[in-house]
């Protein structure tokens, strides 16, 4: 649940699996569970954040995305985690560049 109002819900993903969670230093318990050379090097070639939208008014609240994966017998077996940095939340972590919560991360199978 995103607790304090509106924000922007920023969707992150990197090749391979969930990382035991690095602390951001945030506080709170906000730790990074993907990996961080992956999520570098997608940022760096400009696929992150993979999604970003505006998160509603109302809390708590559920949202859903599709994405499209190829049908490419070769990307069977390729694990992807996601994780969700919200930014611009009222009640969130207090930072230099406004309020922020992160969730926990889902890591995805590919192919099964």
């Amino acid at each position: 649940m995103i607790a304090g109002g509106p924000g922007t819900l920023n969707v992150y993903w990197a090749l391979g699996p969930a990382t035991p969670g690095l602390d951001l230093g945030l506080g709170f318990g906000c730790s990074l569970y993907l990996g961080p050379a992956s999520l570098q090097s997608l940022y760096l070639g400009g696929l992150e954040p993979i999604a970003s939208l505006p998160a509603p008014v109302l809390q708590p609240f559920t949202t859903s995305l599709a994405f499209h994966i190829p049908f490419d017998p070769t990307l069977a077996g390729t694990i992807v985690t996601t994780q969700v940095l919200v930014t611009g939340v009222p009640g969130g972590i207090p930072t230099m560049g406004g309020g922020v919560q992160v969730t926990n991360a889902l890591q995805l199978l590919l192919g099964y």
